[in-house]
């Protein structure tokens, strides 16, 4: 079973943009296809439980049919620590008991 799946990691939520904060209609991050992957390209400020020891896969939501509204965003499973999901200047924070990074 993936460790996400029976609770040995947690998932962080990935929705709020710098300049449209948790507003999904202000979203810009895209994604493409890219051959059977899809690349995703934007940015994303308080992924929930993303400073976590147990983080393990990052939920995003961009838009991949800009021309259907909000029947065009996707939400996307994005296991493990890729490349460009953090910024390396993030600071977690500990906010009413909530952990995020900004």
């Amino acid at each position: 079973m993936d460790p996400s799946v029976a609770a040995k990691r947690w998932a962080s939520f990935g929705v709020t943009e710098p300049h449209g904060g948790s507003d999904v209609a202000q979203i810009k991050a895209r994604a493409r296809e890219d051959g059977d992957d899809f690349v995703l390209d934007g940015s994303k400020v308080f992924s929930t439980n993303a400073s976590t020891p147990l983080h393990g896969m990052t939920t995003v939501v961009a838009v991949t049919d800009p021309d259907n509204g909000p029947k065009g965003l996707s939400t996307f499973a994005v296991a493990g620590r890729h490349a460009g999901i953090l910024d390396r200047q993030a600071q977690p924070q500990d906010w009413l008991a909530h952990r995020a990074i900004v």
